[in-house]
């Protein structure tokens, strides 16, 4: 049904995301990839789509760009509540998503 969404509405972020999940679910590094620029590509501000993208660009062994996206994530939810719920999040809150940006970040810069 991911598919159908995507292929109906290609300017729906929200489908993008959602078949990114699948791929990474399915173990397919590379369409989740290509589905998460799509997703970006739709909407650059979506904060979620750019938190995953540095999650498979860390699993690449790609710090820089893990470390672009994910500061790119911060950058994007600045300004917003700790308790508003994230849009894809499925209940996750601004504040989270903040918390594990930001310790991924230093993880990945004492790495280095």
């Amino acid at each position: 049904w991911v598919q159908v969404a995507v292929e109906r509405a290609p300017l729906l972020a929200e489908a993008h995301y959602l078949h990114s999940l699948l791929f990474t679910e399915a173990r397919q590094p590379d369409a989740a990839l290509t589905a998460l620029r799509r997703c970006i590509y739709v909407d650059a501000e979506f904060e979620l789509a750019h938190f995953s993208l540095a999650a498979l660009y860390q699993q690449q062994q790609q710090a820089a760009r893990a470390l672009r996206e994910l500061q790119l994530t911060v950058s994007l939810l600045a300004g917003r509540g700790e308790t508003e719920p994230l849009r894809g999040g499925d209940g996750l809150l601004v504040g989270r998503l903040r918390q594990m940006a930001t310790a991924r970040m230093a993880a990945l810069t004492a790495a280095a």
